[in-house]
């Protein structure tokens, strides 16, 4: 089987940050929100945002 250029380069490489452990939620807080992060709380839109973008 012939080997195509790309065969030999990663999936992916992720860079990703540490969090720091500031502003964080309540244990309660943080099982409804999804995170322990405040600083990571952000909405979630799904496709809404796209359909906001094309107008």
């Amino acid at each position: 089987m012939e080997k195509k250029p790309l065969d030999c380069l990663p999936l992916a490489m992720a860079y990703v940050p540490m969090q720091r452990f500031e502003k964080l939620y309540s244990d309660e807080k943080a099982l409804e929100r999804g995170t322990l992060f405040c600083e990571l709380d952000l909405p979630f839109l799904g496709d809404e945002e796209e359909r906001y973008e094309r107008k």
